[in-house]
């Protein structure tokens, strides 16, 4: 078993980790990044990055490679619809806050800190904001006191609340518009139904059921033909 000495380890190679690592090396600390996958993940988890994160990014020379000038009009020339779709799960959210962000040398960042429900990234932003830690970089090249680190907690869980707070507004908001734009679509359909199928409704023909169960109703259609 191979051992390293290191000053900082970072557990988690995902956006917070890599970020927490990049800046700890950019401010002359030797940390170790390890991760239990073996390969990079295949698919993102998210897709915005806010406008607080491409500054902190910056600093790294790395806000130009995220940012591209194309909009999804540009990019998708035609409205995108969604049929036949080959595979479906039940999606279920997690809204999840640390009560405390230290525990004596560990410091928890990122998913490991909190978990929100994934509305416009806000836990990879406020994970990437949480790693940008100069206090750290300070204490470990002797530039500072412990003490100073003593507030980290303060400083960040007071903005995971807050987010918290806030993904889940916008999540309501979000099934609250997507329930009214499907309540609306089904109003639509019976409104541009054939009109030989509202006269069965009406008037049904000869032999045909009056009944207003689904299946009656099924059969009245039936019956138009």
């Amino acid at each position: 078993m191979t051992v390293h000495d290191t000053q900082v380890l970072v557990v988690g190679a995902g956006p917070t980790g890599l970020t927490a690592a990049i800046e700890l090396l950019r401010q002359g600390v030797d940390c170790m990044l390890i991760d239990e996958r073996s390969e990079p993940a295949r698919y993102s988890r998210a897709l915005v990055l806010q406008a607080r994160s491409l500054e902190l990014l910056q600093m790294h020379g790395l806000s130009d490679a995220f940012v591209r000038e194309e909009t999804v009009d540009a990019i998708v020339p035609y409205p995108l619809r969604i049929g036949s779709p080959q595979w479906i799960t039940r999606f279920r959210a997690q809204n999840r806050l640390l009560t405390t962000y230290r525990n004596g040398r560990m410091f928890f960042v990122g998913d490991a800190a909190h978990l929100y429900i994934p509305v416009a990234a806000q836990g990879m932003n406020t994970g990437i904001q949480d790693a940008f830690n100069w206090k750290l970089s300070f204490v470990c090249r002797g530039r500072a006191p412990e003490s100073l680190l003593d507030n980290y907690d303060e400083e960040r869980h007071v903005i995971g609340e807050r987010t918290r707070k806030l993904s889940d507004l916008l999540f309501h908001l979000f099934i609250k518009q997507a329930r009214s734009a499907s309540t609306g679509t089904r109003r639509c359909r019976r409104r541009s139904a054939p009109a030989g199928c509202r006269r069965a409704r009406s008037t049904p023909a000869t032999g045909c059921p009056t009944s207003t169960s689904p299946t009656a109703a099924a059969s009245a259609s039936a019956c138009t033909t």
